[in-house]
C-alpha cells in the first residue's frame, strides 16, 4: 500500500505519462530497470529523461522503489559496472 502511494505521488504532478522500460538487470533480491520517462507537467511543460529505478523484491513484492536519474550512478549502487560504450 505505501509504495503504490508513493508511485501515486510521483505521477499525480504529471499528465500524459509515458514510461518505457527498456532494460530489465536482475541483481539478486533487486532489480534494475532502464527506461525513458515522457510526460508533460501540469504547467504544459514536456518532459523527457532517462532514469533507473531499483526495485527490492522480498516474498515476491516491491519492497522499496529508488529512482535515479543517473544510469552509471545506479549501476555502481548495485555494485555493477556500466558497460564502456564505443563508437
Amino acid at each position: 500500500a505505501a509504495f503504490r502511494a508513493a508511485v501515486t505521488e510521483y505521477y499525480d504532478a504529471l499528465d500524459d505519462v509515458c514510461f518505457d522500460p527498456e532494460e530489465f538487470i536482475d541483481a539478486g533480491d533487486r532489480v534494475l530497470v532502464l527506461s525513458t520517462l515522457r510526460a508533460r507537467g501540469r504547467s504544459g511543460a514536456r518532459v523527457e529523461t532517462q532514469q533507473a529505478g531499483i526495485f527490492t523484491v522480498r516474498d515476491g513484492k516491491v519492497a522499496s522503489w529508488q529512482v535515479c536519474l543517473d544510469r552509471e550512478e545506479a549501476l555502481r549502487l548495485l555494485g555493477l559496472q556500466a558497460e564502456s560504450q564505443t563508437a
